[in-house]
């Protein structure tokens, strides 16, 4: 190259000009990508999910829950930490409750629940399964107002909403949960032994409330059975086999005193609790199994005079043989026994 030549610039391209109506084109594209995201990120924080969970819980009970904190993940789901249900105060149920503590009837300290990820898109937690490990729940009946704690929940009718059926309540899990009843009569608090127990409960497709659980209960003897529970319609029936010194807890005061006459011991269960029916039209049912009980005697007679035979008298026994006369060397007694 001589020292004359000189380097001429090469010519700009010419720039083109974007029509304004695919520049709003491009930023409406890119809000329509990024809103999602913006919104699955604000319906997930821990602090939303928390209301929601307290929203959730409040509406199914009827009752005042609290949550220490909540955690979601998108593959584990909502993690509850120090989970507490509790029943709206009521001076005439448990006059002695001092704190909160007196008024819980439901505690964990971690919960899982199971959400449908679609309804978070748009803000809505729909639970569909909860899972509770080592939970604790405390049955209180008043003995005096004939009355359980959890009389103080599900009070409130669901109105009929299209849309909602059997299928859209939640499943739920419990392993290792810890039940107690506690009695209050006449001001004194009773409490019985704790026991444990697995649950699965799943809705009962013949009802829009109603319960299905399958127990296993641990103990000496282990067993497992189905039960039904229906909270807002007041059914208890077919509950698993524990202690009876838990049963006389919930055992209204006549009841109660009639069974300690025998000292029963062994284990019970509740076959059917209408609950919620009329004085008139409550029923309890109780089972037994493996069961002893003490007999007083003489027996008290009735103030009505004995009781009619509910069978024709036995024929009287046939006069002994001669030989079996001379056998005999001890007096005849009024009890027998028999072996088989």
């Amino acid at each position: 190259m001589t020292p004359s030549a000189r380097i001429m610039p090469l010519p700009l391209a010419p720039v083109l000009k974007v029509p304004r109506w695919r520049r709003r084109l491009a930023w409406i594209g890119l809000v329509l990508c990024a809103a999602p995201y913006l919104l699955y990120y604000y319906f997930t924080d821990d602090e939303y999910i928390c209301r929601q969970a307290v929203r959730v819980l409040s509406d199914v009970t009827d009752g005042e829950v609290r949550i220490g904190a909540a955690r979601f993940a998108l593959f584990a789901g909502v993690r509850l930490d120090d989970v507490h249900v509790l029943t709206p105060p009521d001076g005439a149920f448990n006059a002695t409750a001092a704190d909160l503590a007196d008024r819980e009837i439901f505690s964990a300290s971690s919960v899982q629940l199971i959400p449908d990820p679609w309804a978070l898109l748009v803000g809505r937690l729909v639970v569909r399964r909860i899972i509770a490990s080592t939970p604790s729940f405390t049955i209180v009946y008043n003995a005096d107002t004939d009355r359980f704690n959890w009389n103080q929940l599900f009070r409130r009718p669901r109105p009929a909403t299209r849309g909602r059926g059997p299928t859209m309540r939640p499943v739920a899990t419990l392993r290792a949960a810890q039940v107690r009843f506690v009695r209050l009569e006449s001001g004194l608090r009773q409490e019985a032994s704790a026991y444990t127990l697995d649950a699965d409960a799943w809705p009962d497709a013949a009802s829009d409330s109603a319960f299905e659980i399958d127990y296993r209960v641990y103990s000496d003897m282990p067993h497992r059975i189905r039960s039904l529970f229906d909270p807002r319609g007041g059914r208890v029936s077919d509950t698993p086999f524990v202690p009876y010194a838990a049963i006389r807890q919930v055992l209204p005061s006549s009841s109660a005193r009639f069974l300690d006459q025998f000292q029963v011991q062994g284990r019970c269960r509740v076959r059917r609790l209408d609950y919620r029916a009329t004085p008139a039209e409550q029923r309890l049912t109780l089972e037994f199994r493996d069961v002893s009980v003490a007999l007083p005697l003489p027996m008290p007679s009735t103030a009505t005079g004995p009781l009619p035979p509910t069978s024709p008298p036995l024929a009287p026994p046939a006069s002994p043989t001669p030989a079996a006369r001379s056998n005999s060397s001890a007096p005849a007694s009024p009890y027998h026994s028999t072996a088989g």
